[in-house]
C-alpha cells in the first residue's frame, strides 16, 4: 500500500528569506484575496500580510497579484529575499519567462521584473500546496 507523504515547507539556506504567496478567488464576485509570509533559516516569521482586490478577472492574475503584492511589502520594508515560492506552477511559469504571454497584464509584468531587482529576488519556484504556508 502506498502512503501519500506529506507535503512540507523547506527552510531557506542560513541569513535568507523566503516568501511564500497564495492567493484565493472568487469568480461570482471577482475579488481575490491575496496572502503573504516571509520567513528565515529559523523558520521565524519576519513579514506577513493580506489584502482584498476588486474586479480580478481569474484566478491567475490574482496568484500573479499576489506575487506582486509580496515583493512590494518586501520592497516597502527595505528586505531582500533571494526565493518566492507560489503553488501556482502558471504563474511562476509566466514569471520564468523572458517575455510575457499574456499581453493584457504586461505593465504588472514589468512592475514584478522591477520589483525582483529591487528586492534581490532570483529564485522563483513552484511549491505543492501544503507546503505554501
Amino acid at each position: 500500500m502506498h502512503q501519500l507523504q506529506q507535503a512540507a515547507w523547506k527552510l531557506p539556506p542560513l541569513n535568507e528569506l523566503k516568501l511564500n504567496v497564495d492567493a484565493g478567488y472568487d469568480r461570482s464576485s471577482f475579488l481575490a484575496y491575496c496572502g503573504l509570509v516571509v520567513r528565515d533559516h529559523a523558520s521565524s516569521v519576519i513579514l506577513s500580510a493580506t489584502k482584498k482586490f476588486t474586479n480580478v478577472q481569474d484566478v491567475l492574475l490574482a496568484e500573479i497579484m499576489a506575487i506582486h503584492f509580496g515583493l512590494s511589502r518586501i520592497r516597502l520594508r527595505k528586505l531582500s529575499v533571494q526565493f518566492v515560492e507560489s503553488d501556482s506552477l502558471l504563474a511562476i511559469r509566466e514569471l520564468k519567462k523572458k517575455e510575457a504571454s499574456l499581453s493584457e497584464w504586461f505593465g504588472l509584468f514589468n512592475d514584478i521584473a522591477m520589483l525582483v531587482d529591487q528586492c534581490h529576488a532570483s529564485d522563483f519556484q513552484h511549491v505543492c500546496r501544503g507546503a505554501n504556508i
